[in-house]
């Protein structure tokens, strides 16, 4: 038998930060990742291909939700973040992503993150900019990320 303990954890919920990576970057990655094989899973990283949004707060959604099918279980995978302000850098890097096939890693505030997608079955991001109406309101991008996956969003430690 395996005891669970709760006691004395204390966790953050959240997010603290987003890493897109684009499925042209990556450097080798398992044909199934697992919580356990992560440190596998290695890209390309430098100014112009690599993508951190921080701080996420509370704008960013990443949902995996599990589905039965004949082939087994499907994550549907639905989510996104916002960016509160435009700026024509950032407006240019996002355009770069656009309907790029893509992975996400999102960190927690745990001294963890999520892996979003894989090599074999990536995730689609999209923007658009949502104007605001009022002087007081903040014009703003939204991005979403969506796809589908038979596996499970992976987590490990930082």
């Amino acid at each position: 038998m395996v005891i669970i303990s709760q006691t004395k954890k204390e966790e953050y919920g959240g997010f603290q930060s987003l890493e897109i990576i684009r499925v042209k970057d990556i450097l080798n990655c398992p044909v199934v990742l697992t919580n356990q094989n992560t440190s596998d899973f290695t890209y390309n990283t430098n100014q112009t291909n690599d993508a951190i949004i921080t701080p996420v707060g509370e704008t960013i959604n990443l949902i995996g939700t599990p589905k039965k099918t004949a082939g087994g279980i499907l994550y549907t995978i639905k989510g996104g973040f916002e960016v509160m302000y435009l700026d024509v850098a950032v407006d240019n890097l996002l355009q770069d992503y656009q309907e790029e096939n893509i992975i996400i890693k999102a960190y927690t505030n745990n001294k963890s993150f999520l892996i979003y997608g894989s090599l074999e079955f990536p995730l689609t991001f999209n923007y658009s900019i949502q104007h605001a109406k009022k002087i007081e309101t903040t014009s703003k991008y939204i991005c979403s990320i969506i796809g589908e996956t038979p596996q499970k969003p992976v987590l490990a430690k930082v």
